[in-house]
């Protein structure tokens, strides 16, 4: 070893990199409201609210309109629960109905909401087997037979099932017998309610071949007893079929549909299901290779393939002779069928490419609801229920996480996805004010305007198409037999009043979903609405569109042989509408107007730059947002200068390394706060001193921590250790 102990310099250097590379400095902790107390701790103290449940105090993030509660959790609704305890209800079944609410607590506690107050209706009781935990995949409250009444079933434990009423009578026991064997129990796994009627599939366990099957019964509420509307299809099964599917049953006018599988493996279905059809009286095979979606006001909604492409179907039960009838037409091309549902007068369509991405919310007649800002996401929340119909609004998830509200004419973000029913949202979230558990709200939509039937098209578009006319599409009215266009060059047209108005006109008796209309004043703008007509009864007018027809259809300009009337880039030869890129620019994945062509969430770099996302966390409260400031945690630097992040800025702060050691300026060989000193005069420092286990003096491994040096070099920064051993063996080899 050379006498100045340099090669134990080197090796203590690899050591502290090596400790410091291990155990990185403790980050401060965040003080974003800059009172000197840590987030966390005013959070849990209570000196500061966190309703979004996402760590940073509720006065350190956005209110953009200033009513004090932030962005986040602006229109959750009317909060229903504060009671220190997490609240639950189904994964599979809506759990609100005409502005009531049901749900159970962490203690099984069942609860409903009756508009004004929340009553617990069924405690759970560990000495009652029939009393035992909630299911959360069987539980539901939906609409009873008359204005005002609900029914709701759920199930306890893993054999039984209640039902209740807001009728004054306490829940009472679902009563079944296993069709196989009537000393054998069976197990609740889905159920389905409205219009005063209860479904339900009970599963059992088929004696021959030991399958369990499911089957389906309607449930009587007054007295909770049963009646089997499969016993037709009780042996159907033996070949490994699992009966009726889960999330499939579907009720209406206390009839009923279900998707039914005679053929399995280990409970998977290997064949396409039949569709069962219970019409209030018998069972019947409806359909083959079909799928229940959605049943409302007797009109069934459901999918089968057709030419190897998924379509949807419906049968209309309100007819005298209803027979199954195809809505759609998609082609192998098109974006195909994820789900589907009906509220009884309108179709809406969750359609996405093969992947099941890029997903867009179509209503039956081809237009899109959907647009950029409200693209449903591609991994919702719910798989079970990635979006929601009813009464002529809807519900889904945005793909920036947001939740989208339709609410018939508008759109709307609502702060949480929940269940959506008669003009109202509810929702489970957490809210600091108690302890971060989950509570229940209700959000007051826009009640639907469904009272006057055949509902209004849910959307309408109108388009200039030529000179002196105008195109007018809508979606489709389920039950509709025509339509009528209403105009003028007023707003404020209806059917009674659109005489009175300028310019006025009407197209009555339309049997399509689009109307061409001509004879218009170019460069004037006309408004329009549509009603839906069936039989005699016309319906009331939709929201009114408007467009501009034009002049002259023969003008254009860029020669590209689409008139400038309805040229949407009419200077440019290569476009008809501006697309991405705008006019003028060729349409490609990175064209100008995407500034952050490699950031697929980014267009342009916003504060944060190109491939960070934008954000307003500002952790230490000084102004900066975290994106940008470089001492995050320091709300007196945003750089971190010469002395570094949580160090003020000083003259001596880039000379003294050791600043807490009045001794040493930098960490030399030992370290700050440990002398570089040699006591016995052997040429190596104390801090240093039979590092290795042997004994001062030892010329081969002197210097080195244990198995640094020596054969098999320390896996710590292998190739510097091994480099520095290498070194010192060339000093020695040399002396």
């Amino acid at each position: 070893m050379n006498a100045d102990g340099r090669l134990g310099m080197c090796v203590c250097a690899v050591i502290v990199a090596a400790h410091n590379a291990a155990w990185p400095t403790p980050a401060r902790a965040a003080d974003c409201n800059g009172n000197g107390v840590e987030d966390a701790q005013d959070i849990s103290g209570g000196t500061s609210q966190d309703c979004d449940v996402n760590g940073v105090p509720d006065e350190c993030q956005p209110d953009t309109d200033g009513d004090g509660t932030i962005d986040a959790c602006d229109d959750c609704g009317t909060q229903l629960t504060d009671n220190n305890i997490d609240e639950f209800w189904s994964i599979r079944q809506s759990s609100t109905s005409r502005g009531n609410v049901l749900w159970f607590d962490a203690n099984d506690d069942v609860y409903y909401y009756d508009g004004s107050t929340a009553t617990l209706i069924q405690p759970r009781n560990l000495n009652n087997v029939d009393l035992e935990g909630v299911a959360n995949f069987v539980f539901m409250l939906g609409s009873g037979a008359n204005p005002g009444e609900v029914l709701a079933a759920w199930r306890r434990g893993t054999d039984f099932a209640w039902i209740w009423g807001n009728d004054g009578q306490d829940p009472r026991d679902a009563v079944y017998t296993n069709p196989y064997d009537p000393n054998r129990t069976m197990n609740p796994e889905d159920v389905a309610i409205a219009d005063g009627c209860i479904f339900m599939l009970l599963q059992a366990s088929d004696p021959v071949t030991s399958n369990l099957t499911l089957h389906v019964f309607r449930i009587d509420p007054p007295t909770g007893s049963s009646t089997l509307l499969t016993v037709d299809f009780l042996n159907v099964t033996q070949n490994g079929g699992s009966g009726a599917l889960v999330n499939s049953l579907v009720t209406s006018g206390c009839k009923a549909a279900w998707s039914w599988c005679s053929e399995g493996n280990a409970g998977t279905c290997t064949v396409e299901p039949d569709l069962h059809y219970y019409d209030g009286t018998s069972t019947v095979v409806l359909d083959r290779q079909a799928l229940a979606l959605d049943f409302a006001r007797g009109r069934l909604l459901y999918s089968k393939p057709v030419n190897g492409v998924v379509q949807l179907f419906l049968f209309d039960t309100n007819l005298p002779s209803p027979a199954p009838v195809q809505l759609t037409s998609f082609g192998p091309a098109d974006k195909q069928i994820i789900d589907a549902q009906t509220d009884g007068r309108n179709v809406a369509i969750l359609v996405g490419d093969a992947g099941g991405q890029n997903r867009e919310i179509v209503l039956l007649g081809g237009l899109p609801l959907s647009d950029a800002g409200t693209s449903p996401a591609d991994s919702p929340p719910s798989q079970a229920f990635p979006f929601q119909l009813d009464r002529g609004q809807l519900l889904w998830t945005a793909q920036d996480t947001s939740v989208v509200y339709y609410n018939g004419s508008t759109f709307q973000r609502v702060c949480s996805y929940g269940w959506l029913n008669d003009g109202y949202v509810a929702q489970l979230r957490k809210t600091s004010a108690t302890g971060n558990d989950t509570e229940v709200f209700l959000f007051t939509g826009t009640p639907p305007d469904d009272a006057k039937q055949p509902s209004a098209p849910l959307l309408v578009q109108a388009t200039a198409s030529g000179n002196g006319e105008a195109t007018v599409s809508w979606s489709t009215v389920l039950g509709a037999t025509a339509y009528n266009v209403y105009f003028a060059r007023e707003s404020g047209v209806t059917p009674s009043s659109y005489q009175t108005l300028a310019g006025s006109g009407a197209v009555t008796g339309v049997t399509e979903n689009r109307a061409v209309i001509g004879n218009l004043a170019g460069d004037q703008v006309y408004f329009f609405v549509v009603t839906a007509v069936e039989d005699s009864t016309e319906g009331p007018p939709s929201a009114e569109v408007t467009v501009m027809p034009c002049v002259d259809p023969a003008l254009d300009g860029d020669g590209d042989g689409t008139p400038d009337c309805v040229d949407g880039c009419p200077n440019d030869p290569d476009k008809t509408a501006p697309g991405t890129c705008g006019c003028g620019v060729p349409e490609t994945p990175d064209c100008p107007s995407d500034l952050c062509p490699d950031d697929p969430n980014k267009t342009e770099p916003g504060v944060c730059g190109c491939g960070v996302p934008e954000a307003t966390t500002d952790t230490d409260g000084d102004g900066t947002p975290d994106c940008v400031d470089l001492c995050p945690d320091d709300a007196n630097k945003t750089d971190p200068g010469a002395c570094g992040c949580g160090v003020p800025e000083t003259p001596d702060c880039p000379d003294d390394l050791c600043p807490n050691d009045p001794n040493k300026t930098e960490p030399g060989v030992c370290g700050c706060g440990v002398p570089d000193v040699d006591d016995n005069h052997n040429g190596t420092l104390d801090c240093l001193e039979d590092m290795d286990g042997g004994t001062p003096g030892d010329s081969d491994q002197q210097g080195c921590a244990p198995g640094l040096c020596g054969p098999g070099v320390a896996p710590i920064l292998p190739l510097l250790i091994t480099g520095v051993c290498l070194m010192r063996r060339i000093v020695r080899r040399g002396r």
